[in-house]
């Protein structure tokens, strides 16, 4: 996770230097994204069912808040 976690980190370090992002620490930002997305792979290994249109919403809702996205920018 931790060579995962960095590279996340270096591409939201070019999208800040970029200007596509708005975010004042990348390194934090792509361990929240990280453990949200390692969570819930837990629970799509460990539950009967689960709403994966609701997955999908909720990362990436998370995503475009943590990296200063309008709504549905990521998802179109």
């Amino acid at each position: 996770m931790e060579a995962d976690t960095a590279q996340l980190s270096m591409l939201i370090t070019r999208g800040i230097e970029s200007g596509h992002f708005v975010t004042v620490d990348a390194a934090s930002t792509a361990l929240r994204i990280m453990a949200l997305i390692d969570g819930l792979s837990i629970q799509a290994a460990t539950r009967a069912q689960i709403d994966y249109s609701t997955v999908v919403d909720l990362v990436a809702g998370t995503i475009q808040s943590e990296l200063g996205l309008a709504p549905g920018e990521l998802t179109g």
